[in-house]
């Protein structure tokens, strides 16, 4: 604290323009009330978890809430910086909750019944582990990847598909795999398989989509549906060859592709880097995009 009122923080970064907008998001909280004591005459422990509303000093205070399922906030009449320039127009709403889904299954059926918006934006992810790293390793980046744009293959009909798996097969023999017969192989006849990981019905359905559509060019793919318990240790624990998962960005890329992309990322177990991508010319785009000017 530099003065009364004010908090000064110092980086040993230069050009990371995103990082004070990052370090203006940090709580200030209030220091008497953690070193109290609850209603219990219990000393407080910030470093606990409790079930005790915190003392707050934004827009809304906490209602209610059901641990693991539901919290709901009410608007406070006496916000202090209700008149404040920043927040003239904002924090309309009266009253908003929130609902968590420990199993997709359940949230996808609460999208179904209009009990949300839309579920989480998803992607496939593939960790290079047994199989599936060597091709990945053989297959290079070509040199146009880093100067045109990139567009998605496009599906829909039978004609799209072919061609979709005609590239596909390219790439499998640029990185020594052929057709025996029905199965891909690699020089030492080796078939390409790999297991997709999901963690209940939801997504089974396009799990076997590509299940059928990858057995056209011999590539051997199985479907492991387990509980969210054994779903979440084997994404902490990186076992998994594939998987169907969701993260969000902010409008404008920033720091968080180091979470998501970098190798400092790679063998943390609370990251989100589901590719377990480790390579320092990743690293250095990912700085080049934090220190970009526009």
């Amino acid at each position: 604290m530099t003065t009364p009122g004010e908090v000064t923080l110092t980086s040993d970064q230069t050009g990371n323009r995103e990082l004070p907008l990052i370090l203006s998001q940090l709580r200030m909280l209030p220091q008497h009330w953690w070193e109290g004591k609850d209603a219990s005459g219990k000393l407080r422990d910030i470093a606990q978890s409790t079930l005790e509303a915190p003392m707050g000093s934004g827009p809304y205070k906490l209602a209610s809430f059901d641990p693991s399922r539901t919290i709901t906030y009410q608007r406070d009449p006496s916000y202090w910086g209700v008149n404040q320039p920043t927040r003239v127009g904002t924090n309309n709403f009266d009253q908003y909750k929130i609902e968590y889904f420990l199993d997709l299954s359940e949230q996808f059926e609460a999208f179904k019944g209009n009990q949300m918006a839309c579920p989480s934006p998803r992607m496939v992810y593939l960790r290079a582990k047994n199989s599936t790293s060597s091709i990945r390793s053989r297959i290079s980046c070509p040199p146009r990847s880093l100067t045109e744009p990139y567009t998605n293959p496009i599906g829909g009909d039978s004609t799209k598909l072919r061609e979709n798996l005609r590239q596909a097969l390219t790439l499998f023999n640029l990185a020594d795999y052929t057709l025996d017969g029905t199965k891909l192989v690699d020089a030492s006849g080796n078939p390409f398989t790999f297991e997709i990981l999901v963690n209940g019905p939801t997504i089974e359905p396009i799990a076997a989509n590509l299940v059928a559509n990858l057995a056209l060019i011999g590539v051997d793919v199985t479907v492991r549906s387990v509980d969210n318990p054994q779903y979440i240790n084997r994404i902490r624990s990186q076992d998994y060859d594939v998987i169907y998962a969701g993260r969000s960005q902010s409008l404008f890329p920033g720091n968080e592709p180091r979470y998501f992309f970098g190798s400092a990322s790679v063998d943390d177990e609370s990251s989100q880097n589901y590719a377990g991508i480790a390579d320092p010319g990743v690293d250095a785009l990912i700085n080049k995009v934090i220190g970009a000017k526009d």
